[in-house]
């Protein structure tokens, strides 16, 4: 269902034209004017340092142009089917056997923006103090409190509820969810905001909810990894344990790494200098994010340099520091090479598992050029990585009287090793995260059977699964359940290893196991942070 109130506010901040919670603007940003510098002398630093600046605005610009007509989509979207008290999307299973909504403009896997339009069409009763709190603590995720403990996220929305419900009830009086927030999921808090109110208009009695409440994986490809490997460093890092506080991967890894550039800033040379630059500007679990998120899917040096330099763009850009160094692709480039260096100290077994997985497929293919890597998933789904030499072609012909040679590509009947090697693990880990996601809906489909009335909705994306509040306590733990079962039923990696020669033979030369640790699965049960 599409909530009319989020609708309108949503309309009305874009209206703005005030970059309001991390909406883009309705119009292009004006190209700067010229600088006497660059006026003066135009082939010297002052005119480089125009010339990118413009270079950069253009590029904003062209981006901006690409959200625009996104978010527009979504507007469009979504007042069509405002007219509906509810809808359905259609899914799709990947090859992977990850799960995805057909419809792109507007769904529930979709921005924020989308998420805090959408609503789920069914309304379920709020009755416990318990359900209350799981509002709460969504409201605090949504505000990028999600590091605090559940407690102290419930904590939070308390000391800060007079400002909530005033945003609740009117979300101009108070723009704090669209500029103080805006770089952490406004859309979200706001639609949170909205149903806190609505709940206190209610005191408590009668209230049904709609709202969808999520809970995120901390670093879901890692988990995964720790869990097959029972790798125990690794199970603490992503909050696979019983402990009493939420721990950080993101935050560790970016300790490791600013130790490195502390050490390196006692030199004298130019590297630090880059390392003083770098401490200055900030070594934090947000820079590091992304280039830790996608090592579980064969993320490469190369990719962590363009994470980190969009990343001190965009800081720059949004006025949030001044450059940090002369020759921005240098300074980002030593920072991502110790970005990247800083990772394996922290993400050990799942490192060697990857490795494992890409030397299986090298071999798999190796032994039959022709076989697909194929696996199947703890619930049965087979998964199979089809990745053909692409070969070339050359056609020569005439046009205008002159001969032309054109040239194109045609896949093979074999396989590519390389592309092989690169798509193997990656696709793994995904097929892993969708079963994961698919156990925990048959699960919980299986128990709603036992409730009379109940209609179970989802709002599901590959690492952040929602229900409605009132249902939380027992899906949070249904997700505990399934994980732990999809990995004490199953030796997921040699079960890999023999689905391989069942496809291309016992000549196969497949490398050993990796060693597997100490960490215990059951630990899952009881781990508050798991998926929080």
């Amino acid at each position: 269902h599409v909530n009319s109130w989020m609708l309108e506010a949503s309309l009305w901040a874009y209206e703005q034209d005030k970059d309001l919670a991390d909406l883009p603007r309705s119009g292009d940003r004006p190209v700067p004017p010229v600088t006497p510098e660059a006026e003066s002398d135009p082939d010297g630093e002052g005119g480089k340092s125009y010339r990118r600046e413009c270079w950069e605005t253009h590029q904003a610009n062209r981006k901006a142009r690409s959200e625009r007509y996104q978010v527009l989509q979504a507007f469009r979207m979504a007042e069509d089917y405002a007219q509906y008290d509810r809808f359905w999307f259609a899914w799709d299973l990947d090859s992977r056997g990850r799960m995805y909504p057909k419809t792109s403009a507007l769904n529930p896997q979709g921005s924020d923006l989308h998420k805090g339009i959408l609503e789920f069409g069914s309304a379920t009763p709020i009755i416990s103090e318990e359900q209350v709190a799981w509002i709460y603590i969504h409201a605090a995720n949504c505000a990028g409190q999600d590091k605090l403990s559940m407690d102290d996220r419930v904590s939070w929305v308390e000391d800060n509820l007079e400002r909530i419900l005033a945003t609740g009830e009117d979300y101009k009086a108070d723009l704090w969810w669209a500029t103080e927030l805006a770089d952490e999921e406004p859309w979200q808090f706001l639609r949170a905001c909205r149903e806190i109110y609505l709940l206190h208009e209610h005191d408590g009695e009668g209230f049904m909810t709609t709202l969808p409440v999520a809970v995120d994986a901390t670093c879901s490809g890692l988990q995964h990894y720790s869990a097959m490997t029972r790798d125990r460093r690794g199970a603490e890092s992503v909050n696979l344990c019983d402990l009493k506080d939420r721990r950080d991967i993101y935050a560790e890894v970016a300790e490791v790494a600013r130790k490195k550039f502390e050490e390196i800033a006692k030199g004298d040379d130019e590297e630090a200098d880059l390392a003083l630059a770098a401490l200055d500007f900030g070594i934090n679990r947000s820079l590091v994010k992304r280039p830790v998120m996608i090592l579980p899917y064969s993320g490469t040096l190369r990719a962590c340099d363009e994470y980190t330099d969009d990343f001190i763009r965009e800081a720059i850009e949004k006025g949030k520091c001044e450059a940090p160094w002369h020759n921005r692709t240098q300074f980002s480039r030593f920072v991502s090479k110790h970005i990247w260096n800083s990772i394996p100290e922290i993400v050990i077994k799942g490192r060697e598992a990857m490795a494992y997985l890409t030397k299986c497929a090298s071999s798999s293919v190796k032994a039959d050029r022709t076989a697909p890597v194929q696996w199947r998933t703890p619930d049965g789904f087979v998964v199979q990585v089809d990745e053909p030499e692409s070969i070339e072609n050359k056609v020569t012909t005439t046009l205008d009287g002159r001969r032309l040679q054109v040239r194109y590509r045609t896949p093979g009947t074999r396989q590519d090793i390389r592309a092989m090697r690169n798509a193997t693990a990656p696709n793994f880990v995904h097929s892993m995260d969708g079963c994961h996601a698919r156990m925990t809906v048959c699960d919980f489909i299986d128990l709603s059977h036992e409730w009379s009335g109940y209609e179970p909705s989802f709002a599901m994306v590959h690492d952040s699964f929602a229900v409605h509040a009132s249902v939380m306590p027992l899906f949070a733990k249904t997700i505990r359940s399934a994980f732990r079962r999809m990995y004490e039923q199953n030796d997921v990696l040699a079960q890999f290893a023999e689905t391989v020669r069942e496809v291309v033979g016992e000549h196969a030369n497949l490398p050993e196991l990796p060693e597997y640790g100490e960490y215990d699965l059951a630990e899952v049960d009881e781990s508050v942070f798991f998926f929080s």
